[in-house]
C-alpha cells in the first residue's frame, strides 16, 4: 500500500480519536459542573442553532413558564445535547477504527469497513433525529402543558441521505473487492 495513504491514515486515526475525546470531555465537564453547583443550569446558556436554509419549522406551547418549567427546560437541553454530543463521539470513533485499519494496510473495501459506515450512517440519523424527537419527549413527561416543537433544516436532512448512498458504494466496492479476491 502507497506510503502516502499510510501516514494519512495513521494521523487521521490519532486526529479522530482526539475529537473524540475532546467531545467526550467536554461532555462530562458539563456533567461535572451540574453536580458541583447547582446554579450551574441557571449560568449555562444554551440555544440549538438553526440554519437559514430551513425547510420546516413548527412550535406550539401552551402552559406556565415558572422557574421550575425553565430549569427542566434546561434539563431537556442538556440530555438532548450530551445524547447529540455521544453519537457524534462514537462516529469519530469509529471512523478512526477505519483509518486505523487502513493504516495496518487493510483495504476499506471490506465488509468490517462497510458495517463502521453504516453504523456512522445510523448515527448520523440519529443526531438528525435526537433534536426533533427527544425534547419533545421529555418535555411531555417532565413539564405539565402542551407542547409540540419540530424544526427540520436542508443540511440536518440531506447529509444522512448522501452518508447513507455513499455508505451503498462502498457495499458495491467491498463486494466488487470480494470477488476479485475470490477470483485470485
Amino acid at each position: 500500500m502507497n506510503k502516502k495513504i499510510i501516514s494519512k491514515s495513521k494521523r487521521l486515526t490519532i486526529i479522530l480519536k482526539y475529537i473524540g475525546v475532546f467531545i467526550i470531555s467536554i461532555s462530562g465537564l458539563l456533567i461535572v459542573g451540574i453536580f458541583l453547583d447547582s446554579n450551574f443550569l441557571d449560568n449555562l446558556y444554551l440555544e440549538s442553532s438553526q440554519s437559514s436554509f430551513v425547510f420546516f419549522n413548527a412550535s406550539y406551547w401552551e402552559g406556565v413558564e415558572t422557574p421550575l418549567v425553565q430549569i427542566k427546560e434546561r434539563y431537556i437541553e442538556l440530555i438532548t445535547g450530551l445524547m447529540v454530543t455521544g453519537s457524534y463521539a462514537g462516529m469519530f470513533f469509529l471512523a478512526s477504527f477505519i483509518f486505523k485499519d487502513i493504516s495496518n494496510g487493510e483495504s476499506p473495501f471490506n465488509d468490517k469497513q462497510v458495517k463502521r459506515l453504516k453504523k456512522i450512517s445510523r448515527l448520523l440519523i440519529g443526531v438528525l433525529f435526537i433534536p426533533l424527537l427527544l425534547p419533545n419527549i421529555l418535555h411531555w413527561m417532565m413539564i405539565s402543558g402542551k407542547y409540540f416543537s419540530i424544526s427540520l433544516d436542508g443540511v440536518s436532512l440531506i447529509a444522512p441521505i448522501l452518508f447513507y448512498a455513499l455508505v451503498e458504494i462502498f457495499a458495491y466496492g467491498a463486494l466488487l473487492q470480494r470477488e476479485i479476491d475470490e477470483t485470485l
